[in-house]
């Protein structure tokens, strides 16, 4: 926990396969293998190895991405379902990282295809607005 009693904050954001997790001031953290925390007194990097299905979802991610990019131009943008889908397993996968981390560290979950964003503290998951 830092000195102000806040909980230190992650965001999960699929920027990139080496930009998975930002931290506070907007330096990357974390990918799909691995996510560092720290604070002025220690520091933990969370093996993500466990978490089954992360590395193919980022890889998926950085697939459609790349269309929508127009880095691939003869294959279909992602349909809104795939959308939804993405951002529901992000979701998922959110919680299941949650599960690994201190208890003094949040993620912020920030969807991609919508601006939906979710707060994930201890074991609750807070739809946060704007």
């Amino acid at each position: 926990m830092k000195e102000d009693g806040m909980n230190y904050r992650v965001t999960m954001y699929p920027d990139y396969e080496d930009g998975l997790f930002w931290d506070e001031i907007g330096a990357r953290c974390g990918t799909s293998k691995y996510v560092f925390v720290y604070d002025e007194d220690n520091s933990v990097e969370v093996d993500l190895s466990s978490i089954v299905g992360l590395s193919d979802w980022v890889a998926e991610w950085e697939h459609y991405e790349n269309i929508n990019l127009g880095y691939m131009k003869k294959v279909p943008k992602i349909r809104p379902e795939q959308q939804k889908s993405m951002d529901k397993r992000g979701l998922d996968f959110a919680k299941a990282i949650k599960r690994l981390l201190p208890d003094d560290v949040d993620i912020l979950y920030r969807c991609s295809y919508s601006d939906d964003k979710f707060l994930l503290t201890g074991t609750s998951v807070e739809k946060i607005k704007g």
